[in-house]
């Protein structure tokens, strides 16, 4: 049965892969902005729990089939991110085959030396296999990941060695919120407000730092977001939603080659949004091809 999209989430992943793009572009330049714009990342978790229960509650996948599904879906754009940064970033080469498999280097700076943010993307596959062979006892996950971030720090793990033990709870923490959604209210939650809500709401990542901030926008917010987002369109839905990975994979290896060159901060977004666009151009009648009755889910 094919599963009916949802344009207003598209617009909604598209606007929190803009987020984190300004994150990454003040972060690389040494600017001020949005210092907590990393929890738009736990957006895309809760987002990813919401849509992939929708594919398998109402499909017939195997964990297999389900998991080679998930792993195709990613990995070619992934792999455009990781390819730009081995001519960017400065590494040892013998790392670049794990990276461009989606596997982790405990030892360094980042588990995914050539592209950071292949962190998330590692752990959502990671929450996937979970999800894959675990249909119910989710409130049993959602506990054990809350208390797991709680004791060991908050919202910082996953893409350090040093903190990598905290990438998973904090997937499976946001993710099972989405799954509980859905299996809760399916595509009908009780909230009943304009999509522009939700973009409103995502709006809420102010300059602030706070600990308590973050458990609130993650518990509270982010679900308010995506209940908005079950309903309605938003402008250029269709366009943001297929912007969004590409994006999101090749964004940062291409703001460090853009600094190194010398290109200031908003050429160096332009230019991340301009690569992720022509690889949305390429990629779109691909992914439409292959995605038969599931919701490209992903950051």
């Amino acid at each position: 049965m094919r599963t009916e999209r949802l344009p207003a989430l598209d617009a909604l992943r598209g606007a929190a892969a803009l987020v984190v793009l300004s994150y990454h572009v003040a972060s690389v330049y040494g600017l001020g902005g949005q210092p907590n714009g990393y929890l738009a990342v736990d957006f895309f978790f809760m987002l990813s729990g919401f849509v992939i229960a929708r594919v398998l509650e109402r499909g017939s996948r195997t964990p297999t089939q389900f998991l080679k599904w998930r792993y195709t879906r990613f990995w070619p754009t992934m792999a455009v991110g990781t390819a730009l940064g081995l001519c960017f970033v400065p590494g040892t080469y013998s790392q670049a085959l794990p990276g461009l498999l989606l596997i982790p280097i405990l030892v360094g700076k980042y588990i995914f030396p050539f592209n950071p943010p292949a962190w998330s993307i590692f752990f959502e596959l990671c929450a996937n296999a979970v999800h894959s062979v675990l249909r119910r006892f989710w409130p049993a996950v959602f506990a054990v990941s809350l208390f797991w971030l709680m004791v060991t720090g908050g919202f910082g793990g996953g893409p350090n060695p040093d903190n990598v033990m905290r990438g998973l709870p904090r997937v499976l923490m946001a993710y099972s919120i989405g799954v509980m959604m859905f299996q809760r209210w399916g595509d009908h939650p009780p909230l009943k407000l304009s999509p522009y809500w939700g973009l409103l709401l995502l709006a809420v990542l102010l300059p602030v730092r706070s600990l308590w901030f973050d458990y609130a926008f993650v518990l509270l917010i982010c679900p308010l977001v995506i209940m908005n987002g079950t309903r309605g369109s938003l402008p250029f839905a269709t366009e943001l939603g297929t912007l969004s990975f590409p994006l999101y994979a090749v964004h940062y290896p291409l703001l460090l080659a853009a600094k190194s060159a010398g290109a200031n901060a908003i050429s160096a977004g332009a230019l991340a949004i301009a690569v992720a666009a022509a690889m949305s151009a390429i990629s779109a009648p691909i992914v439409r091809s292959s995605r038969d009755d599931a919701l490209a889910s992903a950051p």
